[in-house]
């Protein structure tokens, strides 16, 4: 598997060091700091080496994520999902202490219905609305201040609601804020 990814794989470098296996994946502006999170048949594979293992013919796809992936509180430096042409992980064993969880892994990017209001009809002719998620905006950015303006309507269901604000600034630094407010 390493010749292969040395020789065929231009997106990644392989390097060994202290016996042990690092890749680092290859975006726009250079190759990324750490290691990526690699996957094999959609499962986490923490140890490098045992990807490294496989039989290069036992693999049918990779793809690569060349980007800073954020996954609950690790950060990893890019994606690399082998796909076996079986599923069968291509003979890796899993750790026997290893806690099986399923997940969704990446999606498509979702929109959110948020009703606008901007003539007399639709404000008189419109249905109930009981959402619970009431603005969803994944691609708003701030003025050089770190200020932006954003609006959008309230549910019909009356109560006390809780906002949460959240970024990641250019240099990958996350931030949130949380505001309250009621609609009655």
């Amino acid at each position: 598997m390493e010749e292969v990814l040395r020789e065929y794989v231009k997106e990644v470098w392989v390097n060994r060091s202290q016996k042990r296996y690092h890749i680092k994946v290859l975006n726009g502006n250079g190759f990324l700091d750490g290691d990526p999170l690699v996957m094999l048949d959609d499962v986490p594979v923490f140890n490098i080496d045992k990807v490294m293992g496989i039989d290069p013919l036992k693999v049918r796809k990779l793809e690569d994520v060349p980007y800073r992936y954020y996954w609950g509180p690790s950060v990893y430096e890019g994606i690399l999902s082998f796909t076996t042409y079986k599923g069968d992980l291509g003979g890796v064993e899993i750790d026997p202490k290893a806690v099986v969880l399923d997940y969704e892994g990446l999606q498509l990017q979702r929109e959110f219905y948020s009703p606008v209001y901007d003539t007399e009809q639709s404000v008189k002719n419109r249905l109930p609305d009981f959402r619970n998620l009431l603005y969803w905006g994944p691609d708003i950015n701030t003025s050089a201040a770190g200020k932006n303006q954003l609006s959008f309507y309230t549910s019909d269901q009356t109560g006390k609601y809780i906002g949460i604000v959240q970024g990641v600034t250019l240099q990958g630094d996350i931030a949130s804020q949380y505001f309250s407010f009621e609609v009655n």
